[in-house]
């Protein structure tokens, strides 16, 4: 189970990825065979350029916690410098060099707002200036998880921007996280004919999310997996920005859109 690809995927869409139920015994692809709790995969959240201190996964020093791509950068005394947006896998280790968990820390370029969600317990995190919000129902999730609102365009010259006025990338984090029970997303859009995508980082290319509603200037959407995302609208000419599938459309600001 060392193959990022493989390791973090959630091949029965239960909300507990391969490799914690590798590690519990359970069947990764059986829906109703799941772990009761997951202790074996960890994320944290943060921005590029902001030295993330994991002195307290490794208080005693006792455990080695090493890159799981020879291209992530190194954690030295404890504390980890991302420069680049992304998800880094780390695997800690053991003094008797038997795995203890994985570690996913996402990185975004700005992050907007932070939260924590406790298994048992709703959580609702937005954002204000911008107008996003993500809800999390209490059973989303088996362990505590960092939770984050942020922003990294693949395509910053592009017409999906924030200073173009027609749509806008966000990243909801971490970047990846499989959920048990989908998370319902909300922003404020005031174009009309509003695209929703999401990029699949496996794929390398943005899919629409098809199943959205509009209503008074809020596009409104739900999602098993976070990651990044972006609305634009279909009205403005979008030769330059990549639709794989057919989507639906909903109506613009004040106009309820039909569900898909």
């Amino acid at each position: 189970m060392n193959n990022p690809l493989d390791s973090l995927f959630d091949a029965d869409g239960d909300g507990i990825v391969n490799l914690v139920e590798y590690m519990a015994g359970t069947d990764p692809l059986d829906p109703t065979d799941r772990p009761n709790t997951d202790d074996i995969l960890k994320d944290l959240i943060g921005e590029v350029n902001a030295p993330i201190d994991l002195s307290d996964m490794n208080p005693m020093g006792e455990y080695t916690i090493m890159p799981l791509m020879a291209s992530y950068p190194e954690v030295v005394g404890n504390m980890l410098d991302l420069s680049e947006p992304g998800a880094y896998l780390y695997n800690v280790y053991n003094a008797n060099g038997s795995l203890v968990y994985r570690l996913r820390v996402s990185i975004t370029s700005e992050l907007f707002a932070a939260g924590s969600f406790t298994p048992g317990a709703p959580l609702t995190l937005e954002e204000l200036s911008i107008g996003i919000a993500i809800q999390l129902r209490a059973d989303a999730a088996l362990r505590e998880i960092p939770i984050g609102i942020g922003n990294t365009p693949y395509e910053p010259a592009s017409a999906v921007s924030y200073d173009d006025g027609n749509g806008f990338e966000f990243d909801l984090l971490p970047y990846g996280l499989a959920l048990a029970q989908p998370a319902i997303i909300s922003v404020n859009f005031d174009k009309e004919a509003p695209i929703v995508q999401r990029y699949d980082a496996n794929e390398n290319t943005w899919k629409n999310i098809t199943d959205f509603t509009v209503a008074d200037c809020l596009v409104t959407f739900s999602t098993q997996e976070l990651g990044k995302f972006r609305i634009y609208s279909e009205a403005k000419d979008t030769a330059d920005v990549p639709v794989v599938a057919s989507g639906g459309s909903g109506g613009g600001c004040f106009i309820a859109s039909a569900e898909f």
